[in-house]
């Protein structure tokens, strides 16, 4: 995974890891037991939370980094997607708000590497 910043109406505001290969946005967040800051899975238009050990919340983007929708999940959920999503954002429960993400934020990824 590539490490970078999330970036939330143009200030930084967490450590993100992007997953960009198949392999990488399927294991996502499998086995971990929490998430410091937010993984951005891409290209992708839905999530699951199988073998996951912790809930999460999830932030739908389309192609220009607006947020579509904001969802928590429990653990071992079958999946959730949107259509017109381009990205998801994963992070822990409690996550979005502290970020200020909610529908209608525009979020980004800059890299670090």
């Amino acid at each position: 995974m590539k490490h970078g910043e999330l970036v939330v109406g143009g200030k930084v505001v967490a450590h993100c890891e992007r997953a960009e290969s198949t392999g990488e946005r399927v294991k996502g967040l499998i086995g971990r037991r929490s998430l410091d800051g937010a993984i951005w899975l891409e290209p992708a238009t839905g999530v699951h939370t199988m073998f996951m050990r912790i809930p999460i919340e999830v932030a739908f983007l389309d192609a220009q980094g607006n947020v579509l929708r904001v969802v928590r999940m429990r653990r071992w959920h079958t999946g959730i997607s949107m259509r017109r999503a381009r990205a998801v954002v994963e992070c822990a429960v409690g996550s979005m708000a502290k970020f200020g993400i909610h529908k209608g934020s525009i979020v980004t990824y800059r890299s670090l590497e």
